[in-house]
């Protein structure tokens, strides 16, 4: 739903190899989210910044209620999205079960270490599977260290976390 990063951090290459930050249409977002809902009963939304999803028209909070409507759609999950993009009104959505998250968080910064903390502490209380960066390099390395074959891997349905 959205693509680009404003940020220019001196290691990344984000900006320069997808561009500046742009977000897609949000009639057409909903359309395919609608179309999808037939043989599907989850979606993922994601970005490279998708909690700065704006159309100019619609923001990820607005765009997240039109989506709970959506007939035949159970679970909608946010991926890429970092504490500092998280509004008020996505921690209420959250909160409520309207809308059921997965959080892929950023790399902690200093000044943010105490809102990682309480996005974590909340999402466990609602049964939120939430990861980060950290636990991504983790499953790498475990998987490089494990000589990733398909004999030694354990396919995970990531549903049964949330039982």
């Amino acid at each position: 739903i959205q693509d680009g990063c404003n940020q220019f951090c001196t290691y990344c290459i984000i900006p320069y190899a997808r561009g500046r930050e742009r977000s897609g249409d949000h009639q057409k977002i909903l359309k395919e989210a609608q179309a999808l809902s037939f043989l599907n009963k989850e979606i993922v939304l994601t970005g490279i910044h998708t909690g700065r999803y704006n159309d100019g028209v619609y923001d990820l909070a607005m765009l997240l209620k039109d989506m709970i409507k959506i007939e035949g759609l159970q679970t909608i999950r946010l991926s890429s999205i970092e504490i500092t993009e998280i509004s008020d009104e996505i921690i209420g959505l959250m909160e409520n079960g309207a809308v059921n998250y997965i959080i892929y968080t950023g790399a902690v910064k200093d000044d943010t270490v105490g809102d990682y903390t309480v996005l974590h502490r909340r999402a466990m209380v609602l049964g939120i599977p939430c990861m980060t960066s950290l636990d991504t390099a983790g499953a790498l390395m475990d998987i490089l260290g494990s000589r990733f074959s398909l004999e030694n891997t354990e396919l995970v349905d990531i549903n049964r976390m949330r039982r």
